[in-house]
Formats: C-alpha cells, structure tokens, sequence
C-alpha cells in the first residue's frame, strides 16, 4: 500500500528540517572554532607575491633551457597561476601545521618555484594520509 500524499510531504519536510539542523550545528561548530580563512591583506599579498615570484624564476629557467620560447606568454601566464595556486596550497598546509611565519614564507616561495611538482607532492601526501578515503590505498604511482 503506498502512503499517502500529505504522509509524504511529512517525511520529506521532517527530512529537510533535520539535514537543515545538522547543517546549521555544523555551521555552528565552524563559526565557534578558529577561521583559518582569515587572513590579513599583508600576508595575503607576501603569499602571492612569493610564489609569483618563484614561478617566475620557473619561467626564466626554462626559457634558459631552451624548453620554452621567451615570447611565449601563455606559458609565462600559465606558470604564474599554477605558482599562485601551489603557493597558497603550501600556506595553508604550514599553517596548518603550525609553522613559522618566516619558513612558510620560504617554503611558498620554493612550492611557487615548483608549480605543477608541488601540486604533485601535495597529492601524493594527501593519498598516503586519506588514500582510504579515495582509491581504497593504492600506492601513490597509481599501482596496487
């Protein structure tokens, strides 16, 4: 026998009402514990900048080498967005991990030099950490 139309409506509005309180303690939890978002505008701009900067030097080094012409601006875009991504990715995690101001500086600097590398290194970490979670453990070269 199938329930009837306002029954459902019940279930679905008891439903929601509880995902919309565990969400809202949740919330409540996040707004109660530290921000690790805020950051000020100054150690925003020294992130950026750092890893800009590494992945510029990058860009020199291959240009240098030869890999890549020196007028090639969608390489030289390229690099610096990945520097700033890795860069702020490497922030995060020091700061996470408690670090010094002055040696989460170098290390932005050095994951901005990176790039792609870095974004590698981070997700080898993470799959040794979590590789329960997304790919039930398999070894980071992508072997069982």
């Amino acid at each position: 026998m199938q329930p009837k139309p306002a029954a459902t409506l019940f279930r679905r509005a008891v439903v929601a009402l509880a995902l919309a309180l565990s969400a809202g303690a949740a919330g409540a939890q996040i707004a109660n514990s530290r921000d690790d978002l805020d950051i000020s505008a100054r150690t925003a701009v020294y992130i950026v900048g750092l890893s800009l900067l590494g992945g510029l030097v990058s860009w020199i080094q291959r240009v240098r080498a030869g890999l890549i012409p020196p007028w090639s601006l969608l390489s030289l875009v390229g690099e610096l967005c990945t520097s700033a991504f890795s860069g702020f990715l490497c922030y995060l995690l020091c700061d996470t991990a408690g670090l010094s101001v002055k040696l989460t500086m170098c290390l932005v600097g050095v994951a901005g030099h990176m790039g792609t590398r870095a974004i590698k290194a981070f997700e080898t970490m993470a799959e040794r950490k979590w590789g329960a979670l997304y790919g039930g453990g398999n070894s980071p070269d992508g072997k069982a």
